[in-house]
């Protein structure tokens, strides 16, 4: 039994994350196994709160149990999603907005506003 254990540092809410094959809400997935080493990737909701998230996994095989502390995850938003509300449809837009590395932040209020390079 492999549960991936979410814990927002906001809410003090607790997920608990099994693999499974539906969709909706948290899940797990099993991306490679390779001896000993396992691979997996956590897959939030559309609707999950922005944050910062502590993650643990919990592993148990027979009589044996594992609790694996991980980085946590930051959950920003997601516009690849088409569920979620910040989902851009262009392929061409995802690159410019969300995976150029370079370009200009504004920051300020509405009567100094500056540029950061």
């Amino acid at each position: 039994m492999l549960i991936f254990h979410v814990n927002s540092h906001q809410s003090g809410t607790h997920i608990l994350v099994q693999e499974r094959t539906e969709k909706n809400g948290w899940h797990l997935k099993i991306d490679k196994i390779n001896g000993k080493a396992l691979q997996c990737s956590i897959h939030p909701p559309s609707n999950a709160l922005i944050g910062r998230y502590q993650c643990s996994i919990f592993l148990q095989t027979g009589n044996d149990t594992i609790l694996d502390e991980e980085p946590d995850i930051v959950l920003i938003c997601n516009p690849w999603n088409e569920d979620d509300e910040v989902f851009l449809k262009s392929e061409e837009k995802r690159k410019e907005y969300v995976l150029n590395d370079q370009g200009a932040i504004w920051v300020g209020t509405g009567s100094t506003i500056i540029i950061r390079l």
